[in-house]
């Protein structure tokens, strides 16, 4: 599911209870943007607060800056210019979305705290809100595999989503007017794709080893390049470059793609470095074997597709 409003309207009419997940580049971009909206300026459109403090796009210059002109080796040496003012372009890049919120920016930023004399508690917030995403980032980039349903690591995403809704009722349950409790917070789409991204790993998880006990899940490998590259075959390759098939064009697309195409894309994410993290290509089998139209046409019986 996407980010459209009516995906989100039509989960939330047919489905009380539903497991969909977003994958995690998009959600921290959503909050990358956000913050990039942060500031404690008059006419600014966001200014975060969490437990009472603000969270400002200012603290990660200012951590930035420090860590460039204190330091002959920086703290943080993955960061550039393009991190804290990223054109449209860049904003897409998942990367640089990522390397302002994982656990090398939250060093930077304790160390950054540390450096600082008197009254510093200014940033706790922001190094708490660092703390839950470069958790969410480290367990969703971890390669070792999930074999238990009781791993800690799905204690832990059940700690971050936990933190992101005491957030959201601090806010809406004081004493703020509806202007000031959008400024304190990320938008709506964001905080539903965070909740949904975590809930929903840990659900899939959950639910593989309830039909599938003794699988393994690795977390580096959930993405939904493969979901996307049917799309894009379903837009472009198949009836020509038709991004709006009908019913019955999406039919016979889709059977095209089963039979005809390799799950595994050499670009992808879930292709790894080897035959371990690889993903497997489709395959599926008939008991009763297919029939073909015509007369004396064989039947295909224990068909392999790959």
């Amino acid at each position: 599911m996407d980010g459209a409003v009516s995906n989100r309207s039509f989960i939330n009419i047919h489905f009380e209870e539903t497991m969909t997940a977003n994958i995690l580049q998009h959600c921290v971009k959503k909050i990358r943007n956000g913050l990039l909206k942060s500031s404690s300026h008059d006419a600014s459109v966001k200014t975060l607060l969490i437990t009472g403090k603000n969270v400002l796009w200012r603290h990660w210059r200012d951590a930035y800056n420090w860590s460039e002109n204190a330091h002959t080796f920086t703290v943080n040496h993955k960061l550039t210019p393009s991190h804290l003012d990223p054109d449209p372009a860049e904003k897409m890049r998942n990367h640089l979305a990522e390397e302002v919120l994982d656990a090398d920016m939250l060093h930077l930023m304790m160390t950054y705290r540390d450096s600082l004399s008197g009254n510093c508690d200014f940033l706790d917030s922001t190094i708490r809100l660092l703390e839950n995403t470069s958790t969410m980032i480290k367990i969703f980039r971890d390669k070792r595999p999930i074999r238990s349903p009781a791993d800690e690591r799905l204690q832990q995403m059940q700690k971050v989503a936990n933190f992101f809704c005491t957030w959201e009722d601090e806010i809406l349950k004081g004493q703020m007017d509806t202007k000031h409790q959008r400024m304190s917070l990320l938008s709506y789409e964001c905080r539903d794709d965070i909740q949904s991204c975590i809930l929903g790993f840990v659900g899939f998880v959950k639910q593989s080893f309830k039909s599938t006990p003794n699988c393994e899940i690795t977390p580096a490998m959930i993405n939904s390049d493969v979901i996307e590259n049917m799309f894009s075959q379903v837009r472009s390759t198949h009836n020509g470059s038709n991004s709006n098939p009908n019913l019955a064009m999406y039919g016979n697309i889709v059977n095209a793609i089963i039979l005809g195409q390799n799950t595994l894309s050499v670009k992808s994410n879930a292709k790894g470095n080897g035959e371990v993290f690889s993903a497997r290509p489709l395959q599926f089998y008939t008991k009763e074997g297919i029939k073909k139209h015509g007369k004396n046409k064989p039947k295909l019986a224990n068909l392999n597709c790959r």
